[in-house]
C-alpha cells in the first residue's frame, strides 16, 4: 500500500508510485484497483502490460472485492481528512509521513 497526498493525480503520478513500490517490494503477480481514471489510463495499462503484471479490477459498485483498501480509505477520510483543516498541501503531507515509513 502507498499513500500519496496531492490535490490531484495523473497517470504519471500513479506510475511513479507503482515504480517505487515494485522497487521496494518486488514484482507483484497482480495489481488490484478500482476503475478510477488514474488506473484505467492508457499509460498505466501500458506500464502494467510492459512489466508483465496482470490487473484485477474491482467491479463498479463492488467495494467488497477490495474490502481492506476500501475500509482503510473510508476510515482515513472519516478519522483524519474530515477532522483536519489543512492550510497548504505541504501541511497535509506532513502528518502522513509516518504512514509512508510504515507502509514501506
Amino acid at each position: 500500500m502507498s499513500l500519496n497526498v496531492a490535490r490531484s493525480m495523473t497517470s504519471g503520478d500513479v506510475i511513479a508510485q507503482l515504480d517505487k513500490l515494485v522497487e521496494q517490494r518486488g514484482t507483484p503477480q497482480f495489481i488490484r484497483s478500482d476503475n478510477g481514471p488514474e488506473f484505467v489510463a492508457k499509460a498505466v495499462r501500458k506500464w502494467i502490460k510492459d512489466r508483465g503484471f496482470e490487473t484485477l479490477f474491482i467491479g463498479p459498485g463492488s467495494p467488497w472485492q477490495n474490502a481492506y483498501s476500501k475500509s482503510f480509505n473510508s476510515r482515513f477520510r472519516d478519522e483524519f481528512l474530515n477532522v483536519e483543516l489543512f492550510i497548504s498541501l505541504l501541511e497535509g503531507k506532513r502528518p502522513t509521513e509516518p504512514l509512508y515509513s510504515r507502509a514501506t
